[in-house]
C-alpha cells in the first residue's frame, strides 16, 4: 500500500502522538509498505516539509506542552497525497482538515486517529470542572471533522466508549498504538538496598505524579523507597518542591529508549497515576518488562484496562490506597513475582508488530469501503441494494408508521394464538443505553419468529434480512418490504454494498436481526450450524450481538402447537483486542456457546 501520515509535528519526540507515528511509519516500512510524512520541518525521501504556524498566546502555551501547529499548505499536502491508497490523519487540527478535503477530491480513503481527548486541553487551562466545555469540544470536533471521517483509529476501548457517547458514528477501531520491541523482560543488576518505584510520562498536571509522592510520604517503608520519574514537562521544579522531604530524593530524567528499558528492568513496581489518559503507552512498555503495574482507575483514562485485576487498581488521587497497595507488595514479594508473570502474559495483545497488523486491516478495510462507496452510486446493482437497505426519509416514516400501527395487534396475536412469552428485554435496552446498534440472532423456527423478535426490541424498530424470494409472495412480500426488510445480496457486488449500508444503520445506534441458521425449520428443537454473516456485521460494525431464543411450553394437549417464550440473553462483545478474522470466528464461537447453554436449559 501507498500510505501518507499527516500530522502537525514528527520531530518532538517527547509527544505520545509523534513517537506513535515514528513508530507505525518504521513498521509499515519494514512489512513492505510505502510511507509518506507530512509535517513541520521534515526532511528526507518521502518526507514533505511544512512550516510552523504561529498562534498568538496559543503557541506559547502549547510549545509548554511540546505541541506544534503546521500552516496547510495546499500544494504541499496536495504533492504528497496524490497517488497514495489511503491517507491518515493523527489529529484534528486545519492542516488535517485541509487534507481531507483534498483526499475527498481526490477520491482516496481517508482514516483518522483519536488521539487528543478535550479533557487534556481543559485540564491544562484550569476548565476541567466544567463538563458542558468538555461536551462541547467533543460536539465541535464531531461536527467539523470525524463526522467527514469514515473510519477513525481509537488507541484504546476508553477511547472507542467515549466517542460512542458522543454520538461519533463513523467505523471505530480500537488498535493500540503499541510498545517498541526493544521493551523486553531481561537479567538485570539491581540496587538491593532500595525498593525502586518508576513512574513514566510528561511532568503535568492530570499525570498526577504527586499522588505518588504523598504516597511514599505516608509508607512506613519511605526510608527504603526510592522513586525515579522518567520525562520532562513545565511541573519539574513543583515536583521536585514537593518531593523534598522524602527520606530518599527522587530522580528526574529523561532517558533514551535503551536508557528506558534498563531502568524499566531495575525498578521493583511501575505506578501509573494519570487521571487523563486516551491509552498509556508507557504502562504498556512496562507491562512488557514483566513489571507490576499500579494503576489509577479514572473515569476519563484507559490505562486502568492493563489492569490483570482489582488488586491492580486504586482510586485516582487516592494517595492513601495507593500506599496500602505499595506497603502490601514490599511485604510479599512472591504476590509480586506472580503477578509478574500475568503482565508479561497481557503484554502480547499490545507488541507493535501485531498492532500494526491491525492497522494494516484498519486500511484495507477503509480502502475497500471506499470502493464499495463508488459502487453503490454508480452500479446499477450497488444503486438498487443501497435502496433498499438506506430507503428513503418517506418510506422510513410510513414503514415506521405502520410499523408502530401493527406493534400491538400483534403483541395481542402472539399472546393469544402462541402464548408468547418474553423475557430479558432489559438486555436490549442496556445496548442501547450506550449509544451502540446490535446484531440479534436468534434460531429460525417460526413463521413469526421475526415478530417475537421486533416484539422483544420494541420500541426501538429493528432491521430484518430475508431471502428474495419472500419479497415475491403476494401479499406478505409487500408487508415486507413495507415494514424494511432487507433482501439477502445474491452477488458479491450486492453483498458489499449489503454489509456497508447495515454497518452504517448499526454505527448510528440501530438494530439489525438475523437467523444465522439460514433456513426455517419449525418447532425445530436443536440449534443448527450458524453462518458467519451475522458475525461479520458485527465486527464490521463494530457492535455486540444479542443472542436470542424462542423455546417452547408444551400444552396438556399434545395436538395442539406448544407455546412460545422467547428469551434475551445478555450482549456478547467483540473482542478488540484480536486481529479481524479472529474476532469474527471469536464472536461466533462465543455466540454459538452461549445459544447452546440456552439450548440445552430451556430449548430440550
Amino acid at each position: 500500500m501507498k500510505i501518507t501520515f499527516i500530522l502537525d509535528d514528527f520531530t518532538t519526540l517527547s509527544n505520545g502522538t509523534v513517537i506513535t507515528a515514528h513508530r507505525f511509519r518504521d513498521e509499515l516500512i519494514r512489512l513492505g509498505h510505502e510511507v509518506k510524512v507530512v509535517a513541520i520541518d521534515v526532511v528526507g525521501d518521502d518526507m514533505f516539509p511544512l512550516k510552523e504556524k504561529y498562534i498568538p498566546i496559543v503557541t506559547e502555551f502549547s510549545h509548554k506542552q511540546d505541541t506544534h501547529f503546521s500552516k496547510p499548505e495546499k500544494y504541499t499536502l496536495a504533492a504528497a497525497i496524490y497517488n497514495s491508497d489511503v491517507v491518515h490523519l493523527f489529529v484534528c487540527w486545519k492542516t488535517e482538515q485541509k487534507a481531507r478535503k483534498i483526499a475527498k477530491q481526490m477520491g482516496i480513503s481517508c482514516t483518522s486517529a483519536f488521539h487528543v481527548h478535550p479533557y487534556n486541553i481543559l485540564f491544562n487551562i484550569g476548565l476541567n470542572k466544567f463538563k458542558l466545555f468538555n461536551d462541547f469540544l467533543f460536539w465541535f470536533w464531531r461536527k467539523n471533522f470525524y463526522n467527514k471521517i469514515k473510519t477513525i483509529h481509537c488507541p484504546s476501548k476508553f477511547a472507542f466508549d467515549e466517542l460512542k457517547k458522543h454520538k461519533y458514528r463513523a467505523k471505530l477501531h480500537v488498535i493500540s498504538n503499541g510498545y517498541d520491541p526493544a521493551f523486553v523482560k531481561k537479567e538485570v543488576t539491581k540496587d538491593e538496598n532500595y525498593f525502586t518505584i518508576l513512574m513514566i510520562g510528561r511532568f503535568a498536571k492530570e499525570k498526577r505524579n504527586e499522588t505518588l509522592i504523598k504516597a511514599i510520604l505516608n509508607s512506613k517503608y519511605k526510608e527504603k523507597i526510592k522513586i525515579i520519574f522518567a520525562g520532562r514537562g513545565p511541573r519539574k521544579k513543583h515536583l521536585e518542591k514537593i518531593s523534598s522531604k522524602l527520606p530518599n530524593k527522587p530522580l528526574f530524567s529523561f532517558y533514551t529508549k535503551e536508557e528506558l528499558v534498563d531502568v524499566i528492568n531495575k525498578a521493583d513496581l511501575y505506578v501509573h497515576a494519570a487521571e487523563i489518559e486516551i491509552e498509556g503507552i508507557s504502562c504498556i512498555e512496562a507491562l512488557a518488562c514483566g513489571k507490576v503495574c499500579l494503576i489509577a482507575k479514572s473515569k476519563y483514562s484507559a490505562t486502568s484496562q492493563f489492569a490483570v485485576d482489582e488488586n491492580c487498581l486504586f482510586k485516582v488521587n487516592d494517595f492513601l490506597e495507593l500506599r496500602d497497595k505499595i506497603d502490601f507488595l514490599i511485604e510479599h514479594e512472591e504476590y509480586r513475582l506472580e503477578y509478574e508473570s500475568k503482565f508479561l502474559e497481557e503484554s502480547k495483545y499490545y507488541k507493535l508488530e501485531y498492532c500494526v497488523s491491525k492497522m494494516v486491516e484498519m486500511f484495507q478495510e477503509a480502502i475497500a469501503d471506499n470502493r464499495t462507496l463508488l459502487i453503490s452510486e454508480k452500479s446499477e446493482k450497488g444503486k438498487r441494494m443501497k435502496k433498499r437497505v438506506k430507503r428513503g426519509a418517506i418510506k422510513s416514516m410510513v414503514s415506521m408508521i405502520i410499523y408502530f400501527a401493527l406493534a400491538l395487534p400483534a403483541l395481542a396475536v402472539n399472546k393469544i394464538f402462541y402464548g408468547l412469552k418474553i423475557k430479558g428485554t432489559h438486555n436490549v435496552r442496556k445496548v442501547l443505553k450506550k449509544g451502540l446498534g446490535a446484531v440479534s440472532i436468534s434460531n429460525h423456527v417460526h413463521n413469526l419468529d421475526s415478530t417475537f423478535a421486533a416484539l422483544a426490541m420494541f420500541p426501538k424498530k429493528p432491521t430484518f434480512t430475508s431471502i428474495p424470494k419472500n419479497f415475491e409472495l403476494p401479499i406478505a412480500g409487500k408487508l415486507i418490504n413495507v415494514l424494511g426488510s432487507v433482501p439477502i445480496p445474491l452477488s458479491k457486488e450486492e453483498s458489499n454494498v449489503f454489509f456497508l449500508e447495515l454497518s452504517s444503520k448499526l454505527q448510528k445506534g440501530e438494530l439489525v436481526h438475523i437467523f444465522p441458521e439460514g433456513e426455517l425449520v419449525a418447532y425445530d428443537k436443536e440449534l443448527r450450524p450458524f453462518r458467519k454473516g451475522a458475525f461479520y456485521l458485527a465486527y464490521n460494525a463494530k457492535v455486540p450481538i444479542i443472542p436470542m431464543i424462542i423455546t417452547y411450553r408444551y400444552r396438556k394437549n399434545k395436538d395442539k402447537k406448544p407455546k412460545i417464550t422467547l428469551i434475551v440473553s445478555e450482549p456478547i462483545y467483540p473482542n478488540y483486542k484480536l486481529l479481524k478474522d479472529d474476532q469474527i470466528a471469536d464472536l461466533k464461537n462465543r455466540s454459538t456457546l452461549k445459544m447452546k447453554e440456552l439450548e440445552s436449559k430451556y430449548l430440550k
